[in-house]
């Protein structure tokens, strides 16, 4: 984009430019960080019916979904903070330092619901971890009963059809069994993969705040420099009315001293008239 103009036109208009995309940055960023809470909120409610009577496979399937929206939102704010950090420095220090206050919120709120939503997530890990090691022994005490029970029937006339029929049930059952073990298996790993997303966006964040804070450090001394600077004009300022003051006084004391040397010589030439 062109920077040119007279009395800096163009420059004026690049400036105006970058400031709507640091205000449409910054509201993006606070309301993915609205969103994010509001995700964060569900998933706590829904975590805490695992292991309970309400929990069951369509569950498990709405915190995985809710999860992967969530972390869908944590990139993307990411990416956002990662834009505004690069945005270009403001016309003013005033103005940078309004924006470094504005950026330093935003980062901070997102980066506290990013702490929830990594708790609630790992609170689901080990529940879903729980849950499946109980089903995994279910499952072989049930694989060791069924063992016995075939020897039974194997005992058993091969002709009775009851026999036969419950035999391929129990079969059909424990396949199914097998699969949801599978299936919940894959969802401890997928919450797993969600955790290390967010722990990747947290080191990603750390490095932004790292390279940021060097930023505002220059900025912050230049302000320091400017208040030197501001305090050494205010000594000076001071220094300059107390010689001034200093200047009255002595103009008035030597107009009060000429004063009275005039009133004596009156006074000396009064009387030698007056004796004529």
């Amino acid at each position: 984009m062109s920077v040119y103009g007279i009395n800096g036109g163009a420059i004026s208009y690049a400036n105006e430019e970058f400031s709507q995309d640091f205000t449409r940055l910054s509201l993006c960023v606070s309301s993915n960080t609205q969103q994010l809470i509001q995700y964060v909120a569900q998933l706590q409610r829904m975590v805490s019916q695992l292991g309970s009577s309400g929990d069951n496979q369509d569950l498990r399937q709405r915190i995985g979904q809710s999860q992967h929206e969530a972390n869908s939102i944590a990139k993307e704010t990411k990416k956002h903070l990662t834009e505004l950090k690069h945005q270009p420095t403001a016309e003013t220090q005033t103005e940078e330092i309004r924006r470094k206050v504005q950026r330093d919120r935003l980062m901070n709120e997102f980066m506290a619901s990013l702490n929830r939503l990594q708790s609630v997530q790992r609170d689901a890990a080990e529940k879903e971890k729980e849950s499946l090691h109980k089903a995994k022994i279910r499952r072989a005490s049930s694989v060791e009963y069924d063992a016995d029970m075939t020897e039974i029937r194997l005992d058993m006339p091969s002709s009775n059809p009851y026999t036969t029929q419950q035999h391929g049930d129990q079969i059909v059952e424990d396949d199914v069994d097998l699969a949801m073990l599978h299936e919940r298996e894959e969802t401890v790993r997928q919450l797993e993969s969600d955790i290390t997303d967010v722990n990747q966006i947290f080191k990603d964040l750390g490095l932004l705040v790292h390279d940021q804070g060097e930023v505002i450090d220059c900025i912050e001394r230049s302000v320091e420099v400017a208040s030197v600077q501001v305090e050494q004009g205010t000594e000076e300022l001071r220094q300059a009315k107390e010689y001034k003051a200093k200047c009255r006084k002595k103009c008035c004391y030597l107009f009060i001293i000429i004063l009275v040397v005039l009133g004596v010589i009156g006074l000396i030439i009064g009387i030698t008239l007056a004796t004529k």
